[in-house]
């Protein structure tokens, strides 16, 4: 007779199986109440016969999932907001989502109310309003629903619950190459998308369960980018509160080339060590049946903080199921947990079986790690289960074969050294989440977050470096053809083919020889007996001779007690027994080696980055289409001269600057324009800036609004340049070389000929930073300051544009070093080839950031040299 479990996992998996065959297939609507009615019929006139009874209800629920698919699969309703693509209307509505902030934009979900637009005859299924205040006369006010995704600057101040206004291009979502888009906003009920609307307007909204939650969860962020630089804090983020937006581009690739992504995001392993931490914590103070509801309402606030992805909730699912096994002393069957996650989610999303691939691969994962991770150890009794290292391999190769058949059929790159990887730095994330979570609670606390907040960047520090080591090796992973998943799927048939048919053999090879087996097995028995007796024997004589005392009957105790006689191993050398004391002192003293460990690799760190404090230094960083140099003077004085398109600076700050130096003594924004100014607005919110060097000139829009702003609520100090200017970085001069007069508060078409023009100099050394100055500019500088520009190194005007770089000023300039920062196949065609070849008939030396990467300069006791 079947457990109630089992029943109850059966019929599951049969909704399941309805759900899988409807995403898939059309299934007609008398074929699906067949089903029913027979499924109806079956389990009645059969319920005192089980196997009958099991398989009604099994294509019942086999029904009951088809015909939910069918539900969410039926067409819009004509009031849906996708039904006005290709119109631009102003669009109101409630922001419903967290924002999910990325480097340079932010991706908004609106739930749409109404739309304001163009006097048109209504559609079929839209309710016309009466007008509202500030509608203009003539323009149509509609009802509408549904969900609108919103593209928008990542400088935007957006909290879920806000109240927005926008004026937009409504649009369908499109195909990406080969991604299906569309579907893969469908799951989550998203059918039109607005890209860079204009902002009319913004008032907050009520502040309800998701606001608290979302201020919670930036506020966490906020303190803990307080007290960690970027990139490691970006990777902290995304472990432990699902914030991977900032993460760079290096940092996913080199994770992805190695095959540790699920390690950025919210995955099952990351909520069970939460899960089992705020438990322990919980037994502090009640009893553990008492602390149970309290860890249930906490995972599920997390859930919903996080996002609430596909794997997410299936991670929480499966965790709180396992720990309320542990409460309840009762055996936990993670099989039958992971078929209720399956059909809970499906049952309230049933596209997520075909449109979301991380929901497939969560499930292929899991599925893999419970029923292959037992033969997998079996088959590496050889690798040592130190420091769970046999477990970790195990578990990362059935991981693997589960989910590599979607994996070549979903990428065009595989991983080859996923194990190891995960081998290495897989037993490193709990301790890297701990000391994550303690920076982020106490980063608002000075001492104690400083010190909170350098541990955890030397954990993090020391992941992304081992990640960047193995990513590095040749053919970590390898590209393969669209069709490889076919080889994959046809090659897993054969192995499963050759089990069964290897188990059938045995089978009946079993049934045949069993008469002769029960014949022999008497005398076998006694044979070995005997052999047994006289190795015992012989071992004894052995012992006795060794140890020169009589023998002693210790040998016939209990296997829990021989460990008190320790008998020697006659195949082991000198050089054995030392490795086994030491690895058996190492696992003995594990936190006094980790502590010994963390202090050589802090100082291993730490060395480099002081030897650059005390040296002068200026680096051209590769953001992008934009600027940003950073200009550091002996003994821990900066000067960040623009910030780039976006948030790409933090990572290059956390790389350049020493891990204790939170200080920027001069940030200068050249222009208003968002290449220079965007990545400032977030350098301002996680270093201490003593002061700013900018114009003051107008200019609208949203990324200088929001600069401008914050240096006002942190109320920096703010100088406005005039050329002949002088201002001192320590030992280094700063001398400002335009504009000839103030520009606060004037207006201007082209802002690019409002760029400060700086001149740094330390000792025999000289740099020209240009910013976007153009060709109206140079003619003055050369007229006002021909001798000051004679520099060694120059920064190319305007990413090395056609406007810029006459020859004139080049023949006055003449730069050993000319260095363009421009972004990879930008649409602008910048550098132009013709600027190029000029600087490189001057005698210039062109470096370019698209193709160098990062350009850093150091000057020393020998003079100016390039650092490759």
């Amino acid at each position: 007779m079947l457990r109630r479990s089992t029943q109850n996992l059966l019929c599951a998996l049969g909704f399941v199986g309805g759900i899988a065959i409807r995403s898939w297939f059309e299934i007609p609507l008398i074929a699906g109440f067949a089903l029913a009615c027979a499924g109806i019929v079956t389990s009645i006139l059969g319920w005192k016969r089980e196997r009958v009874r099991i398989g009604g209800l099994i294509a019942l629920f086999l029904f009951l999932g088809i015909g939910r698919t069918d539900a969410a699969l039926r067409p819009l309703p004509e009031s849906d907001i996708s039904h006005w693509a290709g119109q631009t209307v102003e669009v109101e509505g409630v922001v419903a989502y967290d924002p999910e902030i990325r480097l340079k934009t932010q991706k908004v979900v609106v739930e749409v109310s109404r739309v304001t637009h163009p006097p048109t005859p209504p559609k079929r299924g839209f309710r016309q309003v009466p007008s509202m205040r500030g509608v203009p006369e003539g323009r149509g006010v509609s009802e509408v629903s549904g969900k609108l995704l919103v593209i928008v600057p990542a400088v935007h101040a957006m909290e879920v619950g806000d109240a927005v206004q926008l004026k937009c291009a409504i649009e369908k979502p499109e195909f990406i190459e080969d991604f299906d888009y569309p579907r893969y906003l469908a799951k989550d009920g998203i059918y039109a998308t607005c890209t860079y609307p204009e902002m009319l307007s913004r008032a907050p909204g009520a502040h309800g369960f998701r606001w608290t939650l979302a201020r919670f969860k930036r506020d966490f962020q906020s303190s803990l980018n307080a007290v960690v630089p970027d990139p490691e804090g970006a990777f902290l983020g995304g472990i432990l509160v699902g914030s991977r937006g900032r993460i760079p581009e290096s940092v996913l690739d080199d994770f992805q080339r190695i095959g540790i992504t699920h390690l950025i995001a919210i995955s099952g392993y990351n909520i069970t060590i939460i899960a089992t931490g705020i438990l322990a914590l919980l037994t502090l103070f009640l009893r553990r049946h008492a602390a149970f509801p309290f860890l249930v309402l906490i995972i599920a606030a997390f859930t919903v903080m996080v996002g609430g992805s596909a794997s997410v909730v299936r991670a929480a699912i499966m965790g709180l199921m396992l720990h309320a096994a542990y409460v309840s002393d009762r055996l936990y069957r993670p099989g039958y947990g992971l078929a209720l996650a399956a059909a809970v989610m499906l049952a309230v999303n049933p596209r997520l079986l075909r449109d979301d691939l991380g929901f497939d691969l969560s499930f292929l994962a899991t599925f893999g790690i419970m029923t292959l991770t037992p033969w997998f150890t079996r088959k590496f009794s050889w690798v040592t289960d130190s420091w769970h290292i046999r477990e970790a391999l195990a578990m990362t190769c059935a991981a693997q074969v589960t989910t590599l058949p979607l994996l070549v059929g979903s990428f065009d790159r595989v991983s080859l050294i996923s194990p190891l990887a995960n081998i290495i730095i897989v037993p490193m994330i709990p301790f890297v989440m701990a000391l994550g979570f303690g920076a982020g609670i106490t980063g608002i606390i000075p001492a104690l977050g400083w010190i909170a907040g350098k541990a955890a960047w030397l954990a993090s520090y020391i992941v992304l470096q081992l990640a960047h080591a193995l990513a590095r090796i040749p053919a970590a992973s390898v590209t393969v053809p669209d069709w490889a998943w076919t080889l994959v799927v046809v090659a897993y048939g054969f192995v499963v083919l050759a089990v069964w048919q290897k188990r059938r053999v045995k089978s009946v090879g079993a049934r045949l020889i069993a008469p002769v087996l029960k014949r022999i097995r008497r005398p076998a028995r006694l044979m070995q007996s005997q052999e047994a007796i006289r190795a015992l024997t012989v071992e004894t004589a052995e012992i006795h001779l060794d140890d020169e005392r009589p023998p002693s009957d210790s040998f016939l105790t209990r296997e829990e007690d021989s460990e008190d006689i320790p008998l020697p191993n006659k195949g082991e050398g000198g050089g054995a027994g030392v490795w086994r004391g030491t690895r058996n002192w190492t696992q003995s003293h594990r936190v006094l080696v980790g502590l010994i460990i963390a202090v050589v690799v802090f100082v291993a760190v730490s060395t480099p980055s002081y030897l650059n404090w005390k040296r002068f230094s200026v680096a051209v960083f590769d953001v992008g289409q934009g600027d940003s140099i950073l200009v550091s003077a002996p003994k821990g004085k900066q000067m960040l001269i623009d910030g780039g398109p976006d948030a790409t600076v933090l990572s290059k700050l956390g790389r350049a600057m020493p891990w204790w130096d939170r200080t920027i003594e001069l940030v200068v924004l050249t222009h208003p324009h968002a290449d220079h100014a965007t990545g400032l607005v977030e350098v301002l919110k996680r270093y201490k800036v003593r002061k700013v060097l900018m114009t003051g000139v107008t200019h609208d829009t949203a990324e200088y609004h929001a600069f401008v702003s914050e240096v006002a609520t942190q109320r920096i100090d703010v100088q406005r340049p005039i050329a002949g200017d002088v201002l001192a970085l320590g030992d280094v001069s700063l001398t400002v070389l335009y504009p000839f007069e103030s520009l606060e508060g004037k207006s201007f078409q082209e802002p690019n000929d409002t760029s400060i023009v700086l001149k740094v100099e330390y000792g025999d050394a000289s740099f020209l930073f240009t910013g976007d100055a153009g060709i109206t500019v140079e003619p003055g500088l050369i007229e006002r300051f021909s001798d000051e520009l004679d520099v060694d190194v120059l920064k190319v005007g305007h990413q090395g544009s056609a406007d810029a770089s006459a020859e004139e000023f080049l023949n006055i300039v003449t730069p050993a070093y000319a260095v363009i920062s421009v972004g990879e196949n930008n649409s602008y065609g910048h550098p132009s080839p013709r600027i190029v070849k000029r600087l490189e008939r001057f005698g210039a030396r062109v470096l370019r950031t698209d193709k160098e990467g990062d350009v850093k300069f150091i000057v020393g006791e020998d003079g100016l040299k390039l650092k490759h």
